[in-house]
């Protein structure tokens, strides 16, 4: 086990995630910017895409926005609501632009 940003994961299985899904693991964690602080939440807007713990596999989308935090529908589950100052685990994801 090893420590990411305060969370321990277990290196072998984020590898083993990697060749299972045919990406290298730097493809796996760039594709979100850095985490969200509680300031930089409350500025999220209806619409915004954001992702879980840097995982572009684990996104979902702003569906509200209150004075106490956002709430996110996850891609591959339920509706979460997440307090501003709880947001250190999510991360927005960029916009593309053409």
């Amino acid at each position: 086990m090893h420590q990411f940003g305060g969370v321990t994961a277990d290196i072998g299985a984020l590898i083993s995630f990697a060749v299972v899904k045919k990406e290298k693991l730097s493809d796996i964690f760039s594709s979100c910017e850095p985490p969200v602080t509680g300031d930089q939440s409350r500025a999220l807007n209806v619409g915004d895409r954001v992702c879980w713990h840097a995982d572009k596999n684990d996104q979902g989308t702003v569906i509200e926005t209150n004075w106490a935090g956002v709430t996110v529908k996850w891609d591959n589950r339920s509706e979460q609501a997440i307090l501003h100052n709880d947001m250190a685990y999510v991360e927005r994801v960029p916009t593309k632009t053409i």
